[in-house]
């Protein structure tokens, strides 16, 4: 009987010593499997901000201390043993620690969700990042070849040949800007606008903007309207026989009046240009006035058009006897008069138009044969 019981007792206290060291065991595991899972949890919960390729392959540096083959399989081989040792006390049903074990699978599976989604964020954020550095370095080509192109056409010279094949150059030049500068622009803001829906707050793969590009192109453009401008005028100087300031004058009036940038006038904007020079004139003689000037038939008034309808107009109040009267007032009964009595009494650019284009009195190089000059211009 004694026996009985003594063997009862040792078998009661093996299967405690026995109990405790599967506890003790699981214990240990569970400590482990927890240390990991909270270190996942630390490094790779919630989304990071990133603005690089560089961002993200540091963050996968991070993400691989936690979630690399080699320690998601050991702790794999933790959890397996836990849950062996968690069998066997539930047989002998003895509860395997003070934390429940359903607690600490739930961990496991929550750590390794957060793995997968981690892994899969990473892969598609460093593609989305490839891509988006793709595109800067692409703007930066873009941007860079559109400043060059905007400074050599800025510095493009048309000077060979006559003024009129200066001028054709220099507007066939003027629309190829236009059409090409407008294409390369498009493509640029094309660019910026991926950029920008991207995220990215500064393309660090250039100094060039937008902004700063449009400027430039902006600036590019009017200096070939200046250079037209100028072509235009010195023509028309030629032409007509009038000062430069002239000439310019009546292309300011004309350009203000071409509001479209056509490069003519119709019939409204033409009696709008007559009003605001004080003529009250009706809309039929507005046009008669057009059919009278019009060279071309296409009841407009052009450049050159206008140009000569003003120089016919400022010619017209003053005759040609009244301007020889008034240079025979000067000369003193001479047929001529001399740069100096000019300087007296006219404008210094005045007095340089008519030293330009004036002819000379034969022997005398200072005098003006005005009566010559006079019947050229009213011829």
């Amino acid at each position: 009987m004694m026996l009985d019981r003594k063997g009862e007792r040792e078998a009661e206290m093996a299967k405690k010593e026995k109990t405790q060291a599967l506890r003790s065991e699981y214990a240990e595991n569970q400590a482990k499997l927890t240390q990991w899972t909270d270190a996942v949890g630390e490094a790779i919960e919630g989304v990071p901000e990133v603005m690089s390729v560089e961002d993200v392959d540091a963050l996968r540096g991070e993400f691989d201390g936690v979630a690399a083959e080699s320690v998601v399989a050991d702790s794999k081989a933790t959890f397996d043993k836990m849950c062996e040792l968690q069998k066997q006390l539930e047989a002998d049903e003895v509860p395997a620690s003070e934390i429940g074990h359903e607690e600490s699978v739930k961990a496991w599976e929550h750590a390794n969700q957060l793995i997968e989604e981690r892994r899969k964020w990473l892969d598609e954020e460093h593609a989305r990042q490839e891509k988006i550095a793709a595109l800067c370095k692409e703007f930066a080509t873009q941007a860079e070849a559109f400043h060059t192109w905007i400074e050599e056409n800025k510095n493009e010279e048309s000077s060979e040949g006559s003024l009129e094949e200066q001028l054709a150059a220099l507007k066939k030049q003027s629309e190829t800007i236009d059409n090409d500068g407008k294409q390369k622009k498009d493509s640029l803001v094309a660019l910026d606008n991926q950029i920008n829906e991207a995220g990215v707050k500064e393309n660090t793969e250039t100094v060039h903007t937008v902004a700063s590009l449009t400027s430039e192109f902006e600036g590019l453009q009017d200096n070939i309207k200046s250079r037209l401008a100028l072509l235009e005028q010195q023509i028309s100087s030629a032409k007509y026989s009038l000062p430069p300031d002239q000439i310019k004058e009546f292309l300011d009036l004309f350009n203000q009046f071409d509001k479209d940038g056509a490069g003519c006038l119709n019939w409204y904007q033409f009696k709008a240009c007559l009003s605001a020079l004080g003529e009250d004139v009706s809309d039929e003689n507005v046009k008669k006035i057009i059919r009278e000037v019009d060279k071309d038939g296409n009841d407009t008034i052009d450049r050159d058009e206008f140009v000569q309808y003003m120089t016919k107009k400022l010619s017209d109040s003053d005759s040609k006897e009244d301007i020889i009267a008034a240079f025979k007032d000067i000369a003193d009964g001479r047929d001529f008069v001399t740069l100096s009595e000019l300087s007296s009494l006219l404008p210094p650019d005045q007095v340089k138009f008519i030293e330009q284009n004036a002819p000379r009195k034969e022997g005398q190089p200072d005098a003006i044969d005005f009566a010559k000059w006079t019947e050229t211009a009213f011829a």
